[in-house]
């Protein structure tokens, strides 16, 4: 993924991620933590030199690839922005259990409108208990991103299935 560049977040923000179509088939892994484990396993924050997976990174960390950026009601521009930047962003679209269940959409709809790439949820289905739960609109499940995609582009093209 580095390439010639000189750091894993040169590389993401410069020549950006391979296409859908190359990596259809694959799976991307990653760290979903920002304490001494994430530390460790970064070489003390330098790079993923001979590791299998991305790490949660600060944006300007060497090894920046796959952010994590829960919020996304108030950092919903931020999220933006850092996806139009090359990363790939991890956001929850949940502001509490106790708001899905009572139905509130206000920080999914600002997840999902963020770009952000893999949104988290703990409501992936319906349930008779509540009207709350997370699908990907106009998504077979994926769909085109509403911040990078270009013109034209349909969820039948992303994943058809």
């Amino acid at each position: 993924m580095k390439g010639g560049a000189a750091s894993l977040r040169e590389a993401v923000t410069s020549k950006g991620w391979p296409t859908l179509g190359a990596t259809r088939g694959r799976v991307l892994f990653y760290l979903d933590r920002s304490d001494a484990y994430r530390d460790a396993y970064t070489h003390g924050r330098k790079d993923l030199a001979d590791r299998l997976l991305f790490a949660d990174a600060d944006e300007t960390d060497p090894f920046a690839a796959v952010l994590v950026r829960n919020g996304a009601l108030a950092g919903k521009d931020a999220i933006t922005a850092l996806v139009k930047k090359g990363f790939i962003v991890r956001t929850f679209a949940d502001r509490s259990v106790d708001a899905g269940w009572a139905g509130d959409r206000t920080q999914l709809d600002a997840a999902l409108a963020s770009g952000a790439q893999i949104v988290s949820t703990d409501f992936p289905a319906k349930d008779p208990r509540t009207s709350y739960f997370v699908e990907i609109p106009s998504g077979t499940p994926s769909r085109c991103n509403p911040v990078t995609a270009p013109a034209g582009c349909t969820s039948a093209a992303v994943e058809s299935l």
